[in-house]
């Protein structure tokens, strides 16, 4: 593994460009690792490894996090339903995706930088059971 992916994971699993550029990861190895496919675009500003997991990436190039039964399927509790849920700020920018569940927050819930924390998954599901599919 190498030390680019060691300091993704180190943050989370994603990092900002900018965190990159601070560890002195300049642009054109940003560009060299992603072109040998070291490291993955998660979105305008975002890197994630190939040991991020996939639906982590998907919600982080949509803005968001994961939420509800994703995030629970994220912490190996449940199975999920198929779909993409997504922790959207009100500031976010609604999917296209008829497959993408939005879980829309006034205020940054918390959690890390690819899910909401279990608890607030757990209610989201709760909630997302008995509403409409875009919660």
């Amino acid at each position: 593994m190498l030390p680019i992916e060691i300091l993704i994971l180190r943050l989370g699993g994603l990092a900002r460009t900018s965190e990159l550029y601070a560890a002195d990861y300049w642009q054109s190895l940003v560009q060299l690792y992603s072109t040998y496919g070291r490291i993955i675009s998660a979105g305008k500003g975002w890197w994630a490894t190939k040991y991020t997991p996939p639906a982590a990436v998907a919600a982080r190039k949509l803005g968001g996090r994961l939420a509800c039964v994703s995030a629970l399927q994220h912490y190996g509790i449940g199975d999920g339903d198929g779909r993409l849920h997504l922790a959207l700020e009100r500031s976010g920018k609604k999917p296209r995706d008829v497959d993408v569940i939005v879980h829309w927050s006034r205020r940054r819930l918390p959690g890390d930088r690819m899910s909401v924390t279990v608890p607030v998954a757990r209610a989201q599901a709760t909630r997302c059971a008995t509403t409409s599919p875009s919660s």
